[in-house]
């Protein structure tokens, strides 16, 4: 039990004043503010408790309760990248993974979920790259705003007609680049997988409003530059 003890309150020291306990102190003093109790009570911990006692534990109660919260979540969002279970149960079992051999890596610079939501985007882009099935998202063209700018010509189509049909694409796919890097990624999360403003602002970091108004920006920057190419060329 000492040797238990003690092991706890090495982990505590990393953490600021309002979550420290005396392990040694009676339950009468505990507050719901502690990080730890004895027995320790794992579904009430934060993430960043959990973390901490794997990397410097190898508690593995303690990373199976992060499994245990995320596994759906990473589920979830694997299927709106990837749109297939098998893949997305494999890329599931491929973030567990990463996190028994990278879980040190995370300094605590942001929430572990973010963390999270980022290694998940990560091995889902990996993945479409490294089995070819990723189809150009970034620039997709079924996006609604976009679809009568975009509509593909069929293969009975005038040469003229695909000619035309590829200056569209060029001229979106410009826009599309001019974008900053943080908005472009808004608006493939966004517009192309179909991602909830709150999975976005999980994704980035950012907070929910910030994301409303970047993804209001970046469509009216977008309808902006593409109305003024049809602008000039029909009138």
């Amino acid at each position: 039990m000492k040797e238990s003890n003690a092991a706890l309150l090495e982990i505590e020291k990393s953490y600021d004043s309002r979550h420290k306990y005396d392990v040694n102190a009676s339950s009468s003093n505990t507050t719901t503010h502690n990080l730890y109790s004895l027995p320790f009570k794992y579904k009430e911990a934060t993430d960043e408790a959990l973390v901490s006692l794997y990397v410097n534990n190898q508690d593995e109660e303690a990373f199976n309760q992060i499994v245990e919260r995320y596994k759906d979540i990473i589920m979830g969002f694997s299927m709106k990248l990837i749109r297939n279970m098998q893949d997305a149960e494999e890329i599931r079992q491929d973030i567990f993974l990463i996190l028994i051999t990278k879980l040190h890596t995370y300094k605590g610079n942001s929430k572990f979920s973010t963390w999270l939501y980022r290694v998940t985007l990560n091995t889902c882009y990996k993945y479409l790259n490294d089995t070819k099935k990723r189809k150009n998202k970034e620039v997709n063209l079924n996006e609604a705003l976009f679809n009568q700018a975009t509509s593909c010509p069929q293969w009975n189509t005038k040469p003229d007609e695909i000619v035309e049909y590829q200056e569209r694409m060029k001229v979106i796919d410009c826009a599309v680049n001019q974008l900053t890097q943080i908005n472009r990624e808004i608006f493939s999360l966004k517009d192309i997988n179909g991602f909830s403003n709150a999975e976005v602002g999980k994704l980035t970091g950012l907070s929910l409003s910030a994301v409303k108004s970047r993804v209001l920006r970046t469509r009216l920057t977008l309808k902006d530059k593409i109305s003024d190419y049809f602008t000039a060329k029909y009138g």
